[in-house]
């Protein structure tokens, strides 16, 4: 999941806002780019490599980081589309922070790198500050039992 905060409201539509506030909506190319970076999208990458396919991504973050060329490499182009998805609603939204939950901010310094490449690959400047969430992979759990009981 997504959200977009300005002063601490959640906002799902405005200059660089995706369709609903939902990063899954966003496109690249003719993909959704939940088809290139999403666990679905990583563990199918990883196996289309020759990779096993019964592994989940956090047993392919700790290939990458014991030196498995191919986990590092799925998960360097997962991150690269990540960027390039996100940059021009980067450059509009120009966000202060960039806070991320669940599985993927415990992989987050295998993916920083490639991400800011694709961020800055049309010549859009680098993201901003990017942060763990402080609840872990409870943050989108958290996030949208608020916003079912604040409306």
């Amino acid at each position: 999941g997504s959200g977009w905060l300005v002063d601490g409201v959640l906002v799902t539509d405005g200059p660089g806002v995706p369709p609903g506030g939902n990063v899954r909506e966003l496109r690249l190319g003719d993909r959704l780019l939940e088809e290139c970076f999403s666990g679905r999208a990583i563990r199918a990458a990883f196996a289309a490599a020759g990779g096993s396919s019964g592994v989940d991504v956090a047993e392919i973050s700790a290939a990458a980081r014991l030196g498995d060329e191919r986990a590092s490499a799925v998960l360097d182009t997962a991150a690269h589309a990540l960027g390039r998805a996100l940059r021009a609603s980067l450059a509009a939204f120009r966000p202060d922070r960039i806070v991320l939950g669940g599985s993927i901010a415990a992989a987050w310094d295998l993916l920083d790198a490639s991400f800011r490449a694709g961020v800055r690959a049309a010549g859009t400047d680098a993201p901003p500050e990017i942060v763990a969430a402080r609840l872990g992979e409870r943050a989108g759990l958290i996030g949208a039992a608020t916003l079912v009981v604040n409306g």
